[in-house]
């Protein structure tokens, strides 16, 4: 799954409006930047900065067939995963 799409059915999920179109290269490079300087003016760790998006450049890949084999793990949707991770964060935060 893309970065895009997981934004998109998370935002769906928390009942907002998601992403509207994928950042190319150079609006990547920018954001990373004003986020790196947001940070250092701010003195605290920015939402997005460069590393974040080097990272967010990358593709993962990765298989359960072990922990299935091994451990009896199951994949579920994403959707049901996705709807109690925002369930969990409503209980346990403030603001």
């Amino acid at each position: 799954i893309s970065f895009f799409d997981l934004w998109t059915r998370l935002a769906h999920v928390c009942g907002v409006r998601g992403p509207i179109f994928r950042a190319g290269p150079l609006m990547r490079i920018l954001g990373g930047g004003v986020g790196d300087l947001v940070g250092w003016v701010g003195r605290r760790e920015p939402l997005v900065n460069s590393a974040a998006v080097r990272m967010s450049s990358h593709f993962s890949y990765y298989r359960s067939r072990r922990a299935a084999t091994e451990l009896g793990y199951q994949n579920r949707p994403l959707e049901e995963t996705l709807q109690d991770a925002w369930q969990w964060f409503q209980a346990h935060t403030h603001g």
